[in-house]
């Protein structure tokens, strides 16, 4: 079994990224069949690559592996529907350039929905472990529909990123500023952007900017303290 792991060294319990590295290099055609892998607590039958880049594999090594393996393609799919680009944003970040290769393969991953609906930039946006810049990214990559599409729990990307406390400024700016009209769009429970805000307990400024940003008519006597401040 190969099993990719960046926090166990060898013997126990799984490999280490580097020694995958030394694996893929001295032998790049293993990544042309499938494993049972072990991610995220979880064994599934997979293409190594996904670990690799799970785990902020360099693009030297993802471009070998593409290299070595010209029929793999960047939709195959995990059994919950995600992509590489899924993957690569899912829990770490990423490096840049090893995002930007995965995604000029193949533009159309960004608009691939998993099993939850979720596209690449939901699922970036959902596990903000990921710094500001791989988002931005993706939002400059991403298609503009994607970012008024709910996922199966009706939230869009910017729903997602409300609802995780380490969700910035820069990137409340980021998303806003991409499609202004995401403020007036509400999750399934009836919820704007500013109510998640709210509700979270985010800081003056960022409350303060989405209000700024949100339509007058939307705006309910319940914000009227935030307005007033």
């Amino acid at each position: 079994m190969l099993n990719v792991d960046p926090a166990k060294p060898s013997g126990k319990g799984g490999l280490n990224i580097e020694e995958i590295e030394t694996i893929v290099n001295e032998c790049p055609k293993v990544c042309r069949k499938k494993f049972d892998l072990t991610f995220d607590g979880e064994k599934m039958h997979m293409y190594p690559l996904f670990s690799l880049v799970s785990h902020q594999a360099p693009v030297s090594l993802v471009e070998k592996v593409f290299r070595e393996n010209p029929l793999f393609v960047n939709d195959e799919r995990d059994k919950y529907g995600q992509t590489i680009i899924h993957y690569a944003v899912r829990f770490n970040q990423p490096p840049i350039d090893t995002l930007n290769y995965l995604i000029h393969r193949s533009p159309l991953s960004l608009e691939a929905w998993d099993l939850q609906k979720r596209s690449p930039l939901h699922t970036a946006c959902a596990n903000i472990g990921n710094a500001d810049q791989v988002i931005q990214f993706l939002l400059k990559e991403t298609p503009f529909h994607v970012l008024s599409t709910p996922d199966k729990g009706g939230n869009l990307p910017l729903h997602l990123a409300l609802n995780n406390q380490k969700c910035s400024l820069e990137l409340v700016k980021s998303l806003v500023d991409s499609h202004e009209k995401l403020l007036a769009l509400k999750t399934r429970t009836g919820e704007l952007p500013l109510k998640l805000a709210q509700k979270r307990g985010f800081s003056d400024d960022i409350q303060g900017y989405i209000l700024s940003k949100t339509p007058a008519d939307e705006i309910t006597t319940e914000y009227l303290p935030l307005a007033l401040r």
